[in-house]
């Protein structure tokens, strides 16, 4: 008993003598913590500002993006999707069917957060990441801590650069006159403050790229590999369908990902866009009445994209003032072509001579640098014309009941292909 008594008080007296050898380091042990309890603090607010001039100036940009898009009169197509169930690894939570005004509420049920947006050329692919960008900031649930979805063009990712390095440079070229230093961009990167909106994986390479060479199936398995600490990490993508099958043909996917396919636009959808932008509807009269006798009929399927349909009706209404009409009350129109013109007896206002010029092919709109729908009426070609005289005002004439009715397509040189 009296060794353990004595082995007890000699090691309360070791420690009371440590403490008393410690006790005047503490104050500056404290302050050190407190320093450095500080420092983070100030790290954290400064990332937290960084956040906010980022969702800010993001929000600005892409609300002008989406404004030239869709052109005058913030007209938009409700365009629908539906989801195409890959063989594995498929996000949950992804509903069979959606459409554009409420694709916010369909990403935020995906679990994990990773959405593939296929589609044909002109489907509205980039709108729909759009509005999904702006629908992210601008919802009323959105806190502080939720990250920035920023849209980064694939075209310019070289694959031997890591995914995140590349998505750092491209947030401090895109954002460095805000305030964003190379540092900043690392860390809202690297923390996952941003989320990122790839746009493009189509363009990554050509149809003449071997599959083994082809960036996008590197991108696509950067993606794959892509984590945060709760796990895989949250992504979104667009891409061609014709593209993106012959990835998943390769068995190159996104993983753990739900895919939406776009539809196409149905003549009820394009009718009542036509109707709600024109200031004139019944202009665009024949041309209903076309969806409604022929909905599966050539006319209905050349304005089945809202690119070729916004094109139409940009092109259409943006006519030189040279071409329209003289008087407000007509309701026929001139045979088309019109007969050939004396240089001393005719005018231009009474015997217009169409624009033959082509409009070059667009480039894929990024944050920046906005592809608008075509504003210079002139710089497109004469639509085809019947071998028979058009009988009513329409956008393309059309042709009378015993005329074939292929002159009502759209020309084919009016519609380069859309991203």
């Amino acid at each position: 008993m009296l060794a353990l008594w004595l082995s007890k008080h000699f090691q309360v007296a070791r420690l009371g003598a440590t403490l008393v050898a410690l006790a005047p380091t503490l104050p500056g042990a404290y302050l050190t913590w407190a320093a450095y309890r500080d420092d983070r603090r100030e790290a954290a607010a400064d990332t937290d500002a960084k956040v906010k001039t980022l969702a800010a100036v993001v929000a600005a940009a892409e609300t002008r993006q989406r404004a030239q898009l869709i052109g005058p009169g913030a007209h938009r197509i409700d365009v629908t999707f539906h989801q195409r169930t890959e063989p594995a690894n498929n996000a949950t939570g992804a509903a069979a069917h959606g459409r554009l005004t409420d694709i916010v509420s369909y990403y935020q049920n995906l679990r994990p957060a990773r959405l593939a947006i296929t589609g044909e050329p002109g489907a509205g692919k980039t709108l729909l990441a759009l509005d999904l960008i702006l629908g992210l900031l601008t919802h009323p649930r959105r806190t502080d801590a939720a990250p920035v979805p920023v849209r980064f063009s694939l075209a310019d990712w070289n694959t031997e650069q890591p995914l995140q390095e590349w998505l750092a440079h491209q947030v401090y070229q895109q954002f460095r006159d805000h305030g964003i230093t190379l540092a900043d961009a690392t860390t809202l990167v690297n923390g996952y403050r941003v989320l990122p909106v790839l746009d493009g994986l189509d363009e990554m390479d050509t149809d003449a790229t071997p599959a083994g060479r082809r960036r996008a199936a590197s991108a696509l398995e950067e993606l794959n590999d892509y984590q945060d600490p709760t796990g895989i990490a949250p992504v979104v993508l667009t891409c061609r369908t014709t593209q993106y099958e012959d990835l998943a043909g390769l068995d190159l996917r996104m993983r753990e990902a739900a895919r939406i396919q776009l539809d196409d636009v149905s003549p009820g959808q394009a009718t009542a866009y036509l109707t709600a932008r024109s200031t004139s509807p019944d202009r665009w009269q024949p041309v209903i009445d076309t969806f409604t006798t022929a909905p599966a009929g050539i006319l209905a399927r050349s304005l089945a994209t809202p690119w070729r349909l916004n094109l139409s009706a940009t092109a259409y209404e943006e006519r030189h003032p040279n071409t329209l009409a003289s008087s407000a009350n007509r309701t026929t129109c001139s045979p088309w072509p019109p007969p050939a013109r004396s240089a001393t007896t005719s005018s231009p206002a009474t015997s217009p001579q169409p624009p033959t010029s082509t409009p070059p092919a667009p480039t894929r709109p990024t944050t920046g640098s906005p592809r608008s729908p075509p504003t210079s009426p002139q710089s497109h070609p004469p639509p085809a014309a019947p071998t028979s005289s058009s009988t009513s005002c329409g956008p393309w004439p059309v042709p009378a009941a015993s005329a074939p009715p292929t002159p009502c397509s759209p020309p084919s040189s009016l519609s380069p292909s859309p991203p």
